[in-house]
């Protein structure tokens, strides 16, 4: 019989990027293979949705963000950790998963170590999974810089404290799994998989009419006949590195011909500050279009372009170029990164992720020749590979697999401190014991 699955995060909104479109084909997944899968997500206010017969939608009363993007609503310690009957508790004692995953390593994964411990009325433990999207030290030196201590302070969050809660390990990408085995028990304890995210490869495909696809994507932002049109599609906040765009489009400026726009589709707090130079200095040559929720029309509008243009270098995977990718774009992205986890220099311009480096990237990838065609279809077979269908079959299949190496587990509680004296009390017996000791796999 399947596994139900519960899942965890704050980054799903209406407007939320690579991480709500993984849930969101995960759940269409479960949808049509008949498994059960539960998310539980912030919100307004509390709200139940029944999505299908087998997936269910909580979501629980919490307030936005105070740091960064305020769009997001986040779900705190508090609505699991404090005595009392809250509203988790309700759901993990409805639900009753066998697997219990959650993206995020600030707030929401210390519930695993309630989880392991059996503190929150769960029938049987079950098993945890911590998905990583994304490296703590590029989101921590991206807003407080890079110093010795900063860096310091992510090796040791990571090693001594994320790492060890959960009982295994998801990363989307090799760059992203790095940094996770970098803890010393990482050396010894089969935790990890590396597991790549996907693309709608049905949705996002090239134009049936190409032609049409860029007259309208022109008439969108004004651009001429003979234009070239360069397209990004991602949240517009300082971790994706967005005056890489603002850099590459002033040197391509430069040229007499052909002409330049760039075209930026997104939300999020750089937002008036592009608005701002498209109307100074960009005038007609920066247009800056809303976020898009609609797939089919965020499809149309990338395959209207003539490149798709990614700043950032230090991205944990990239959905985005893998979807221009998939719709037969040239891509222009950096050497590095996890985008490199399926962008190479057979089916996509990789390069330094300096504007003069990608301004010769873009005026490579636009010329016409055998070459370029040959990079375009082989971008479009690595989308077929990665289409969310068999993405999500395997992510399914690893909670399978990791349920069952839960159950045949013997390793101890590997937490490495108790912070308080009736926490050490509580804890011993399954120190001393391991999960073996409880009666239960975690």
């Amino acid at each position: 019989m399947p596994i139900k699955t519960l899942h965890l995060t704050y980054l799903f909104n209406e407007q939320s990027g690579g991480i709500a479109t993984f849930y969101r084909a995960m759940m269409r997944r479960a949808t049509d293979a008949g498994r059960q899968m539960v998310m539980v997500i912030p919100g307004e206010r509390w709200e139940v949705e029944q999505v299908s017969d087998t997936v269910r939608i909580y979501r629980v009363q919490a307030a936005h963000s105070l740091i960064g993007d305020r769009r997001y609503r986040v779900l705190l310690p508090h609505h699991f950790l404090f005595p009392g009957d809250t509203q988790f508790k309700q759901i993990l004692r409805q639900e009753q998963p066998d697997v219990v995953e959650a993206c995020d390593k600030y707030s929401l994964f210390y519930l695993f170590g309630y989880l392991r411990l059996g503190w929150l009325g769960c029938e049987t433990v079950p098993t945890t999974v911590a998905t990583t999207m994304e490296r703590m030290d590029d989101n921590f030196l991206t807003y407080f810089g890079s110093t010795p201590p900063g860096r310091r302070f992510c090796e040791w969050y990571m090693r001594q404290i994320y790492f060890p809660m959960p009982k295994y390990h998801i990363a989307i990408s090799r760059y992203v799994a790095d940094e996770l085995e970098q803890a010393p028990a990482a050396r010894r304890l089969d935790k990890i998989r590396v597991l790549p995210l996907g693309v709608d490869s049905q949705t996002f495909r090239p134009p049936i009419d190409g032609d049409d696809a860029r007259k309208h994507l022109r008439a969108a932002i004004g651009a001429g006949e003979g234009s070239r049109v360069l397209l990004y599609a991602g949240r517009l906040s300082r971790e994706k590195n967005i005056p890489l765009l603002i850099g590459t489009l002033r040197d391509l400026l430069r040229d007499a011909a052909p002409r330049f726009h760039l075209a930026v589709i997104g939300g999020g707090p750089l937002r008036s500050e592009l608005e701002g130079l498209s109307r100074t200095e960009f005038r007609g040559r920066l247009n800056v279009m809303p976020h898009v929720e609609s797939r089919e029309r965020l499809a149309a509008l990338i395959g209207g372009a003539d490149a798709f243009v990614h700043p950032n270098p230090h991205e944990p995977f990239g959905i985005g170029p893998l979807e221009a990718m998939a719709c037969g774009l040239p891509v222009v992205l950096p050497n590095q990164g996890g985008v490199l986890e399926y962008a190479n220099s057979t089916n996509s311009w990789p390069t330094v992720p300096d504007p003069v480096s990608y301004a010769n990237a873009v005026r490579d990838a636009i010329a016409t020749g055998v070459l370029r065609e040959s990079r375009i279809a082989a971008a479009r077979a690595t989308a077929e590979a990665l289409d969310w269908c068999t993405v999500t079959e395997r992510f399914f299949g690893q909670y399978e697999s990791f349920h069952q190496m839960a159950k045949g587990s013997k390793d101890p509680w590997p937490i490495p401190y108790a912070p308080w004296p009736w926490s050490r009390r509580r804890t011993a017996p399954h120190s001393q014991s391991g999960d073996e000791g409880r009666g239960k796999a975690a």
